[in-house]
């Protein structure tokens, strides 16, 4: 399944992106994919329910910001090459988590 990407036009540093798709995420497919020690968390935003997962020093993930969209928020204190390494492995496994 696939998915497009684009920038938070809200995030004056360039470091968070909004994922979206159509379909089903399996949220479970999407944390083995990942397979990295991330802090797991939840934040009520009004009625809805945002899962956050946080790799600290590296990025974070807030999971249900909208219907079908994924944030994926880069930290400033990650060099370039481990930012683009997150996001490649990111991608992949958001792709592998997603069913039509």
């Amino acid at each position: 399944m696939s998915f497009r990407r684009w920038p938070d036009e809200r995030c004056l540093r360039g470091l968070t992106f909004n994922y979206g798709f159509e379909g089903q995420l399996d949220l479970g497919a999407l944390r083995r994919g990942i397979d990295l020690p991330m802090m797991e968390g939840a934040q009520s935003w009004g009625e809805t329910e945002v899962k956050i997962w946080v790799l600290p020093k590296r990025f974070e993930l807030r999971i249900g910001v909208r219907p079908g969209v994924v944030q994926m928020l880069h930290r400033v204190s990650a060099p370039m090459p481990q930012r683009e390494a997150d996001r490649r492995c990111f991608e992949a496994a958001l792709a592998a988590s997603l069913s039509p």
